[in-house]
This record gives C-alpha cells, sequence and structure tokens, in this order.
C-alpha cells in the first residue's frame, strides 16, 4: 500500500483515518479499517509480509488504478487510474484480505465481497479461482449485483474447466489475449467466458516477441514489473467498469454488462463473429464503451409524426420512421456511427407495431431479429430506424426503447411506455377477452386516448366495437399456453419449445403448410448473432419436431441464458424465446 503508483489511489475510510486507533469509529463492525480489512488475521491491516503485499496484488492492483502523476517517463498508467499528484482524480482501491497465499483457502471471501458492497464498492476484482465450490459465494454475488456492485473474475490458467468464482452466472469471466488481439492457450476456455483483455505471453522479463504485462510491483514502493495471466486481463475489465460508472454513476449492472458486452471488438485477433469458449463476445474496448455511454445523455429519437398518425398513419402508408439522433457527451453529431450499433428490440421476435381503423388492425413490423438503422448516422449524426407494413393477428407492441450498443436511449416527444401503442389487449394477459373490455370502460370515463383505436381523438362506442372484433386474439407467450390464432390448419407456425428451460436439450416443434417449401430453422443469441442453423431444406407438409442440444455451429456447449428461436418458410417467419438454465 505504500507503493508510488497506488499509495494515492488507496479508498480511504475517513472516520476511521481520523479516529481512535483500535476503536470502531464508523460501528460498522469493524475496527481500523482504514484502507480496506484483513479478514484472514481479523485486523484493519491487509499488507501482511513482503510476498503478498507487493507481488501479484500489487500488480493487479496497479493494473486497475494506478495513478499516474510523474514526469520522469517511470511507472506505469491504470486503466482508471487517472492523473495528477493527488486523490482527487482516478478511482480508487479497496484492499481486502481474506487468505494467505499459501493456504489457499477461500471460505472467507464472501465475508470479503459483503464488506466491499456494504462499504459501497462501484466494482470487485477477483483475479483468482477455486479448484471448489466456495461456500456462501453465489449468495454473496446475488447481494452484489442487487445491489449495484459489479463483479469480475479471472477464468484463471491453464484449468480443465472454469470454477468458482467466474463460473458464477452474476459474475462476469474474464479470458486473455495477447498483444495481436490472439486468444492465449494459458486462457481457460468455457461456456462462461464473457470477453478477453490482454493478459500477457509466456515469458520472463522484457521480450518483444511475447511481451506481457507491466504494471507496479515489489519488493519496494518504487519498483515495476512484468507478469501475464488471467490475472492480468481481469483488472483492465474492473477499471473498464470503474470508468463506466464514473462516466455514469445511474448506470445499473445490467447496463454496464449490456454495454461491456456490445462494444467489445468481436472479430479481434482470430476470433469469428459471435460468441466462442475461447473469445467470449470479443475483446474488450474501453474507448468504444466510454463512447456508447457518452452518447446518453444528449442523443435521442423522436418519431416521424404526431402519435396518432405514427400509429394509424393512413391506408396508404407502407411504413413509419422512427428518426435517431446519436451526440456526444459535448453535444456534438456523431457521424457514421454503424447501423448495426442502433437498434429497436422487443421481448418477441419478430415484432410488430400495430393499431387499427374501421375494418382491421395494420401492423408495421420488424422482419428480423432487431430493428436495425437504416444505416451509418449522417454528418448530423441522424439516422433511421424504419417498420414496413405488414400482416398479422397481434396488435401488442412488446417493444423497449431504441438501444446504443445495448444501451436505452431517451426519448424526444412521447417515450415507449406511453400506453397509447392502442393495444387491444388492455389488461395484457395476451388475449384480447371481457377482461378488456370491462378495462376499456372505466378508461372511456376518463377518455384515456390510450383505448381511442380508430385515432378520431374521442374514446366511444366505435372503439368498444372493434375491441369485441379483435376477441381471442393475443400475443406471443414465453411459456407453453392454449394455441396462437397463427396454430390453424393450413398455416405454417412455430411453436413453444419443449421444456423450457432446459438443459442440456429441447424439442422445437413447427408446422408447414406448403408441401416441399424450403425451410430454416435457426438459434440466435441475445445479440442477434446466429448460434446455429437447426433445418435448411425442403419439408414436407405438416408437422415436425427438430431437436437442439444446447451447442453452436462448432459443436460447442454455449452458455446459459436467453436465446431465440426462428422459422422462415414461404413467406411466413416467427421467432420465440427460450431459455438454456444449467
Amino acid at each position: 500500500m505504500d507503493h508510488f503508483e497506488l499509495k494515492k489511489s488507496l479508498w480511504t475510510n475517513w472516520e476511521e483515518a481520523n479516529g481512535t486507533a483500535g476503536f470502531d469509529d464508523d460501528r460498522n463492525g469493524f475496527v481500523d479499517d482504514i484502507h480496506g480489512f484483513d479478514f484472514y488475521g481479523d485486523d484493519g491491516d491487509p499488507e501482511h509480509g513482503p510476498a503478498e503485499t507487493y507481488y501479484h496484488g500489487t500488480h493487479v492492483g496497479g493494473i486497475a488504478a494506478a495513478k499516474t502523476y510523474n514526469n520522469e517517463g517511470i511507472g506505469v498508467a491504470g486503466v482508471a487510474g487517472g492523473w495528477g499528484p493527488t486523490r482527487a482524480t482516478g478511482c480508487k482501491l479497496m484492499i481486502l484480505r481474506f487468505m494467505h497465499a499459501d493456504t489457499l483457502r477461500f471460505s472467507l471471501v464472501d465475508d470479503a465481497i459483503d464488506y466491499a458492497v456494504s462499504n459501497g464498492a462501484d466494482v470487485v476484482c477477483m483475479s483468482f479461482h477455486a479448484f471448489e465450490d466456495i461456500l456462501g459465494l453465489p449468495q454473496a454475488a446475488d447481494y452484489a449485483w442487487s445491489n449495484g456492485t459489479f463483479l469480475v473474475a479471472s477464468v484463471a490458467n491453464d484449468a480443465d474447466r472454469i470454477y468458482q468464482p467466474a463460473s458464477i452466472d452474476k459474475i462476469s469471466a474474464v479470458g486473455a489475449t495477447d498483444h495481436n488481439d490472439n486468444w492465449l492457450s494459458y486462457s481457460t476456455a468455457g461456456s462462461q467466458v464473457n470477453l478477453v483483455a490482454p493478459g500477457g505471453n509466456w515469458g520472463i522479463g522484457v521480450n518483444i516477441d511475447r511481451p506481457r504485462i507491466l504494471s507496479s510491483i515489489g519488493p519496494g514502493s518504487t519498483q515495476i514489473g512484468y507478469k501475464h495471466g488471467t490475472s492480468m486481463s481481469t483488472p483492465m475489465v474492473a477499471g473498464a467498469v470503474a470508468l463506466a460508472r464514473s462516466a455514469d454513476p445511474d448506470l445499473t449492472n445490467a447496463q454496464i454488462w449490456s454495454v461491456l458486452e456490445f462494444s467489445v471488438d468481436d472479430e479481434a485477433g482470430t476470433a469469428s463473429e459471435g460468441w466462442e469458449d475461447t473469445y467470449g463476445w470479443g475483446r474488450l474496448n474501453v474507448a468504444t464503451m466510454l463512447e456508447a455511454i457518452d452518447y446518453l445523455p444528449n442523443s435521442s429519437y423522436t418519431y416521424s409524426d404526431s402519435l396518432c398518425k405514427v400509429f394509424c398513419p393512413g391506408a396508404d402508408a407502407d411504413s413509419f420512421v422512427i428518426t435517431v439522433t446519436i451526440k456526444d457527451g459535448q453535444n456534438n453529431a456523431v457521424e457514421d456511427l454503424p447501423a448495426s450499433a442502433i437498434w429497436v428490440e422487443s421481448l418477441y421476435w419478430p415484432f410488430k407495431v400495430c393499431c387499427a381503423d374501421e375494418e382491421s388492425p395494420r401492423c408495421y413490423m420488424s422482419y428480423s431479429e432487431r430493428a436495425f438503422a437504416d444505416g451509418p448516422t449522417d454528418s448530423f449524426g441522424v439516422t433511421t430506424i424504419t417498420f414496413k407494413r405488414g400482416g398479422g393477428y397481434y396488435n401488442v407492441l412488446p417493444m423497449r426503447k431504441v438501444r446504443v450498443y445495448g444501451l436505452d436511449l431517451p426519448a424526444s416527444g412521447v417515450p415507449w411506455s406511453l400506453p397509447a401503442f392502442r393495444s387491444f389487449d388492455i389488461t395484457r394477459d395476451c388475449v384480447v377477452d371481457g377482461d378488456d373490455l370491462q378495462a376499456f370502460y372505466r378508461m372511456r370515463l376518463k377518455q384515456n386516448l390510450a383505448a381511442d383505436f380508430d385515432c378520431d381523438d374521442d374514446v366511444d362506442a366505435a372503439d368498444s366495437l372493434l375491441l369485441v372484433g379483435h376477441y381471442g386474439h393475443g400475443c406471443p407467450r414465453s411459456h407453453a399456453g392454449p394455441a396462437h390464432p397463427q396454430d390453424l390448419e393450413g398455416l405454417s407456425t412455430l411453436r413453444q419449445n419443449n421444456p423450457n428451460p432446459f438443459n442440456p436439450e429441447t424439442r422445437i416443434a413447427y408446422r408447414i403448410a406448403a408441401d416441399g417449401a424450403h425451410t430454416r430453422v435457426a438459434v440466435y443469441n441475445l445479440a442477434g448473432r446466429r448460434i446455429r442453423i437447426l433445418v435448411d431444406g425442403a419439408k414436407t407438409a405438416g408437422d415436425h419436431i427438430v431437436t437442439w442440444d444446447g451447442r453452436d455451429e462448432s459443436g460447442r456447449v454455449v452458455p446459459s441464458g436467453v436465446y431465440f428461436y426462428r422459422i422462415e418458410v414461404a413467406g411466413f417467419s416467427r421467432q420465440m424465446k427460450m431459455v438454456l438454465l444449467k
């Protein structure tokens, strides 16, 4: 803790620092916990012995938060260390010791995490692994997640599989790449890998052909040195999370998880598109992550017309448009942001925006897993997302906001959350019935325009007739239930997988209306990337079942999570959600 790179980066409990030695000044149950706590030694000094003090932990801490404040050309710069001779800038390191280097006992790690969460830590970096499950750690991870503390752990070096803590779902598992972005063979592969970061090659000292990671080290208070391993890549991600929280303290853990994965370099080094058990989603890109966060305060989206006209655009309209404007934190237009980074998504795929007139609903539809932007942003930071005219049974709108790199943009004008999408399924129970009619009458008394189905600015009897005319219609379910309107004889359809959730395999049933029709059934991940093609060829008319074994095209087991499966046949397409739960 006396290292010149780290001493100005230490978290300080000022009540204890300015209090009485040997007394629990802040009454948090820990005595003299000025810069952290030693759970193994049960005292306020987490610094014990030169080997523990100056090597692994000091190196990891320097990667995450070493402060750059010298002009002599010495030292290192941590990912989130800041600059300057004072404590004013940069993220702070809370030092928590829970074992001795020679014992490798992990029973106190949950206590250390609880302490970090209770004392306001934004991110916990765990560059270690245990060869057996750690009692209490999953519960500690749940506690951290629910209280806004992000957990990061290394996948370990040369292990036969990924162990705790990295194997726990709410902990981001980090692997390692070299200076050319190639996956390093010592970085343990597995279904839990989320992303990778530079970890350095095997080797000793400085080696131009096999560069390693330079950071603070010891013994001594001024020494720096080289190390390699997933222990080194993990604090890079932890530092990135700290920067994300510094850029926007209101980001939730789910938002940080999302922006980390969506902003990676997906095809870095030898990685191919999509998730892999070696690279995860790709290599950490801190600049892209911060740019995505920087876009949020001043970026927005608007509809192409007034609320009613957008969702009831007239008999001749064949589309409606959402205009998206992307600006950075200085309110400057962001030009050439790729279309693939901007999209609208929904709980169900494909999804439709529908409205009604006197005759029938009119639906405007996304025919893909996401409704992506029509092109990159122009010199004004502007692009559009267009929904095309389409038919369909469902007039519900389970949509989310416009997203950039996985983060929700604020709306200019009417937000998505307004109940003005004119869904006949007022009660949101996935069927239009008498309950919705009763709810309609209550809305009519208040002239709630969410029930103005004919868009004449008056909630009246004509609207009730439209609602009654759609009795029996509903929305896709994420669980087994009554047949959908599409499940009628003579129509192609896709049904909910069974079982769901599943492990290790599930069955997907579908019906083909036309004999010999070319049929494709494929599985996609949450990012919209195709994982596996299950069916691709001509099929006879009738009912079919295909089994998915939870593996990708290369035969590798995919991680737990939400996946989508989609059928495309003779002009018909439909997508549904399934959950792989291990």
